[in-house]
């Protein structure tokens, strides 16, 4: 009896390590970002210097075709989930990205924020710092 009862504990331990890696990676699976909002409601792209999600310099307004462009090219860029730790804020250069609401994402390589109504809601994503900067730069580069 007592052979069969540690058999099953095996088992369920096992399983329970194999349900447990297979949510850590789940969670920690890259991806393209996911707006808060629809594509076609944001109405302006802007590249900002942030001390925070609502204190910020503007360093560029992307027109609207830079804005196609940017967001064909955002999305190649892959994103994860940040799963534990305390909050970050957002701080350096950044993509704002505002909404027809007056809603707005912040996004670094290593924090998003979105704003509604004043409120600020934390996003935990993160993504490659190169790939990020290569972004920013391909469209600063633009006004010389």
């Amino acid at each position: 009896m007592k052979l069969i009862i540690h058999k099953i504990i095996s088992v369920l331990i096992i399983i329970c390590v194999l349900i447990l890696i297979f949510i850590l990676n789940t969670g920690c699976a890259k991806k393209a970002y996911s707006f808060n909002n629809d594509v076609e409601n944001i109405v302006s792209v802007e590249i900002v210097d942030a001390d925070n999600s609502k204190n910020f310099e503007v360093k560029m307004k992307l027109s609207d075709n830079q804005v196609k462009e940017f967001l064909e090219k955002f999305q190649e860029i892959k994103f994860g989930k940040i799963i534990f730790g305390d909050p970050l804020t957002v701080h350096g250069i950044a993509f704002k990205i505002t909404y027809d609401t007056g809603d707005y994402e912040i996004i670094t390589n290593s924090w998003s924020e979105y704003v509604k109504d004043d409120s600020c809601y934390f996003l935990y994503t993160y993504c490659d710092e190169e790939e990020f900067g290569e972004l920013v730069d391909d469209f600063l580069s633009i006004t010389g």
